[in-house]
């Protein structure tokens, strides 16, 4: 019996380091960089958001990992047209509810996680349950036959300069960390493109 499958497209989540000479940059602008103030443009339940401006070495490397995420997942004359990116200052108690973006990708890089995973799992509000949530960046998707699944990012130490692409439309969320009182800094952005030709 010879039996073949048939792929439905579903374009995913790609992860990768940003290059660590770039990433060190990042960092270094961030200790002096205030941009303006961006919480009236986001959904976040975090008093601290700012406008992030990409200068030309973080575009060529969000350019270049869009151009990958298209090719692998097989999308046809892609044309990044323009880009929005803001910094979030995350406080203890702080998160960003369930929601998605208005552009065509998203991306996330996570520049200080101050807290260990595995002190959070300890807390008592989690201690006893099935899922632990406790500072866990989720996604929401529906799978093939109809029901909704999710998706969580254990995010810890090893994440920081890790960055993900994603289809601006995944909807996903922040939960809250409790264990530390440093900010938790990441940066997120929605690149918006143009198409002669969806698939």
């Amino acid at each position: 019996m010879k039996i073949t499958e048939f792929k439905l497209h579903n374009p995913g989540i790609l992860v990768t380091k940003v290059p660590d000479d770039l990433f060190e940059q990042i960092k270094k602008d961030l200790n002096w960089y205030r941009g303006e103030d961006y919480n009236a443009n986001l959904v976040g339940q975090i008093e601290n958001e700012r406008e992030f401006v990409i200068t030309d070495k973080i575009q060529f490397f969000l350019e270049e990992f869009a151009d990958y995420y298209h090719r692998y997942f097989d999308f046809k004359d892609f044309k990044v047209v323009s880009h929005k990116a803001w910094v979030n200052l995350q406080k203890k108690h702080e998160y960003n509810p369930c929601h998605l973006h208005d552009s065509t990708l998203s991306w996330v890089l996570w520049v200080q996680i101050p807290y260990r995973l595995e002190d959070e799992d300890r807390l008592a509000n989690t201690v006893k349950t099935r899922h632990n949530l406790n500072s866990r960046f989720q996604f929401f998707y529906n799978t093939l036959d109809g029901r909704q699944e999710v998706q969580n990012l254990n995010v810890d130490h090893s994440w920081q300069g890790t960055v993900i692409l994603f289809p601006s439309t995944l909807r996903h969320t922040v939960y809250p960390f409790y264990t530390s009182d440093q900010n938790r800094i990441s940066i997120a952005g929605n690149i918006y493109a143009s198409y002669a030709q969806r698939y």
